[in-house]
């Protein structure tokens, strides 16, 4: 799930969200993407998380497209992983999840629309 820039890591994340991961890929053969977390320069910064307390994923709706689709919903690259192509994915819906690495408490939130 996802790839990393300079200055950023691909978190884990908690039994929950993978559990949620591999039900989207079985019953709807799309990847899931995470988003890479930059790597804070504060001591004491959860090394997961960057100090955020969630970790997020987005599901893939339908791609790859060679090209940009022309959609309501957030739209990403990806560079294919032998089990998904690379191209253009349309993102069906952005989740949240707790941090499991520094357990910080924070307001529940629901998955999001991009």
């Amino acid at each position: 799930m996802g790839t990393n820039t300079p200055g950023s890591i691909t978190p884990y994340f908690p039994v929950d969200a993978m559990a949620v991961a591999r039900i989207h890929q079985n019953k709807n053969n799309q990847p899931v993407f995470t988003w890479s977390v930059n790597i804070s320069d504060e001591p004491g910064e959860c090394p997961n998380c960057g100090g955020n307390g969630e970790i997020y994923m987005r599901l893939a709706e339908r791609g790859p497209y060679s090209f940009v689709p022309g959609s309501k919903n957030a739209v990403t690259w990806y560079d294919g992983d032998g089990q998904f192509p690379k191209g253009w994915y349309v993102i069906q819906e952005t989740m949240a999840f707790p941090c499991p690495k520094c357990q910080v408490i924070v307001k529940p939130s629901s998955p999001m629309k991009p």
